[in-house]
């Protein structure tokens, strides 16, 4: 697995070791679509999506992790 630094297409979005609610390592879902700073997301096993954001004006977004 190929860790990222920025989401994109068809990549892999974990929880990190920092974020507030999930459990390190979790797979939150799949990136469908990168739109600026919010990433728009599938969560596994739904058809449902879902979106964050990724990047502010302070950096990155440490909760989440991306891989390919």
């Amino acid at each position: 697995m190929r860790k990222l630094f920025k989401p994109m297409r068809g990549c892999r979005i974990f929880a990190s070791q920092k974020h507030m609610t999930e459990e390190p390592g979790t797979l939150l879902g799949w990136c469908e679509k990168v739109d600026g700073n919010i990433c728009i997301y599938k969560m596994p096993a739904s058809e449902e999506t879902d979106r964050f954001i990724w990047r502010t004006s302070n950096g990155l977004n440490d909760w989440y992790e991306y891989a390919a």
